[in-house]
């Protein structure tokens, strides 16, 4: 995998930054205590929009740490999206509560399907990784580095659609929060020239 892109949070309190832009009619990404802090009732979210993967074939992945589990929190890691703020690209979803179901779902301007679920019935309080690939029409999602869904779909793909991204609400004031997000590629490499010998040098 080739990383294109990081962000850890350390910095000031406020806005995640340029680097940062809002989806639909969300609120931007608000940095608390290095990281992404939910603030109840408030639906935050962000397209990392300072790069793009530059290839279909890409990842996202962001760190998810939830307090705890008897209320509604919805975190989501997001990728091949585009960065007009049409929220169009693929989601997955870790509600965060017991019994959960992991999603994986689509998304044009707005308009969500389920693809694909798995996963149900774990309490998912702690810090766990969350992470979303797309390579060619394989779309899947890991959780704690273990895949939990996976589809085939061709909805979205191309130049315009290669950015990640992420989302975190919560009923509840702090109790989830984001962190350590990333974004790349899976890079392609061409296979070694045939090595000759020596020998075979030493005759021409």
């Amino acid at each position: 995998m080739g990383v294109v892109a990081t962000d850890d949070f350390n910095r000031a309190n406020g806005s995640a930054g340029s680097n940062w832009s809002t989806q639909s009619s969300y609120t931007i990404l608000t940095i608390t205590s290095n990281k992404i802090q939910s603030v109840a009732g408030v639906d935050y979210a962000g397209t990392y929009n300072a790069a793009n993967a530059g290839t279909d074939d890409m990842y996202a992945k962001i760190d998810v740490t939830v307090g705890t589990s008897n209320g509604t929190e919805d975190v989501i890691v997001a990728c091949r999206l585009t960065n007009d703020g049409n929220e169009t690209g693929y989601f997955g979803d870790d509600p965060s509560y017991a019994s959960v179901i992991w999603t994986l779902s689509r998304a044009t301007n707005s308009a969500f399907t389920t693809l694909a679920t798995g996963g149900a019935g774990a309490s998912t309080v702690g810090t766990r990784s969350l992470e979303i690939r797309a390579i060619g029409t394989t779309i899947s999602l890991r959780v704690a580095g273990s895949q939990v869904a996976s589809v085939t779909d061709s909805t979205h793909s191309g130049a315009s659609k290669r950015f990640g991204g992420c989302h975190v609400y919560s009923d509840n004031t702090n109790d989830c929060s984001l962190d350590n997000f990333e974004m790349g590629n899976f890079l392609t490499t061409a296979p070694p020239p045939p090595r000759r010998s020596m020998r075979n040098l030493m005759r021409r």
